[in-house]
């Protein structure tokens, strides 16, 4: 049975939590997030409107991520995105086809607004293209809204662009 571009996209988050030795630079990230959305749009859609993938994560700001001025880092801000529209690529993966070995091309991170120590932010993440080699990713980072059980409409504080390149399955 195949797995739900939900599955897909949260599956490295479960690897994680299964592996009591992952101490890496990501760990933070990983270990404070929760997929809420995933959804993916059909290749031959006719309505093109919507991305190739969106996902949405809820993220807690630990201590881990911050700056001196004990909000988000702006390192952290740039893990956050590259890790989670990497994730919602996985989502919208087909066999061959952007299935592993993806690496960043380019992260251009704008910082808007500081969201502090504890507090919650909702990421949203858009595949906007996924040619032959190249792919295009968009995000924002808001505050999390506590007027919405998703968290939906907060503030944008943070937004990027993220160009990847497929590697298909070469080994790095």
């Amino acid at each position: 049975m195949s797995k739900t571009p939900f599955e897909r996209a949260g599956e490295f988050t479960k690897y994680v939590e299964n592996r009591a030795d992952y101490k890496f630079w990501d760990t933070p990230v990983i270990k404070n997030i929760e997929l809420l959305e995933c959804e993916t749009r059909e290749k031959n859609a006719k309505d093109k409107t919507k991305p190739l993938v969106y996902a949405v994560w809820k993220i807690k700001i630990v201590p881990e991520l911050l700056n001196s001025g004990y909000s988000l880092h702006g390192g952290a801000v740039a893990t956050i995105f590259d890790m989670l529209t990497s994730f919602a690529i996985t989502a919208g993966a087909k066999k061959d086809w952007w299935e592993m070995g993806t690496v960043s091309r380019t992260l251009n991170c704008t910082y808007l607004k500081p969201i502090p120590s504890g507090e919650f932010a909702r990421v949203e993440c858009e595949v906007t293209s996924l040619g032959r080699q190249l792919g295009l990713c968009r995000a924002v980072i808001r505050k999390w809204n506590s007027e919405k059980a998703d968290g939906s409409g907060g503030d944008i504080c943070y937004t990027c662009e993220h160009g990847k390149v497929n590697l298909g399955a070469a080994k790095l």
